[in-house]
């Protein structure tokens, strides 16, 4: 006739309820907690889904923003060097192209770094006018047919979800003909490698220089012998 019942409000306490009626999610703390515990692996999980397929009908990727790596020029050749590369290319035709794979040992930080930068410039957004941004609605049938979830999640549930995203500056409500829709918020380059906002002073060598109380104009160190400050910017 009553059963145990467990509440994320008070987990300590011993408390039964009628064994036909259901516990509100305020006492269960919803699809985002098990065993009275905060789920924050699932809820990742779900929010990494979201933000990909709202990314996806957010940008498109343009042609013109190739991946591949620029080949680099070395100036003008020899007639030696361009009898030599006429004879190698001469040998070589008619043998099928291979591509060379390249290997991870062989990308230098900077390379990771371009390639990052070209991916970043290939992400362009929508037209104004756009109508394909995606509704909560759509974006719970998503999760529920993929089967990321062991319970079933409703509007309301979703909702929250998006509601913190919005609150972390990651997506963005906007208005759709279907109603609310969301788009993602395309941040700055530096801020999407730091992860979140960046402060331009700890990004100067002054913001975090050991030395900066001894840092004056005839001193040991100073600004216009500071090695790190002239690098900064590019002098």
């Amino acid at each position: 006739m009553i059963a145990d019942m467990k509440t994320v409000e008070h987990p300590t306490r011993k408390m039964y309820i009628k064994a036909s009626i259901r516990p509100s999610d305020r006492a269960t703390g919803g699809p985002w907690y098990t065993d009275n515990e905060l789920d924050t692996e699932f809820i990742s999980q779900v929010m990494s889904v979201l933000m990909e397929h709202v990314q996806r009908r957010t940008f498109y990727h343009s042609s013109s923003g190739s991946l591949r790596k620029p080949r680099k020029t070395k100036g003008k050749m020899s007639v030696e060097e361009a009898k030599e590369a006429k004879s190698l290319r001469d040998k070589t035709l008619g043998t099928p192209k291979v591509k060379s794979e390249i290997k991870l040992e062989d990308l230098t930080a900077e390379d990771e770094m371009a390639a990052r930068k070209r991916r970043y410039d290939s992400l362009l957004p929508m037209p104004p006018g756009y109508q394909g941004y995606p509704t909560v609605t759509e974006l719970t049938q998503i999760i529920d047919s993929g089967g990321f979830a062991s319970v079933t999640l409703g509007n309301s549930d979703i909702q929250q979800l998006l509601d913190l995203m919005c609150f972390d500056d990651k997506i963005e409500k906007v208005q759709i003909a279907a109603g609310v829709g969301y788009k993602a918020i395309k941040k700055s380059f530096r801020e999407e490698m730091h992860g979140g906002p960046v402060s331009w002073l700890m990004e100067a060598p002054c913001g975090r220089c050991p030395v900066f109380d001894l840092c004056e104009e005839g001193g040991p160190v100073g600004p216009s012998n500071c090695e790190y400050y002239k690098k900064w910017l590019d002098l």
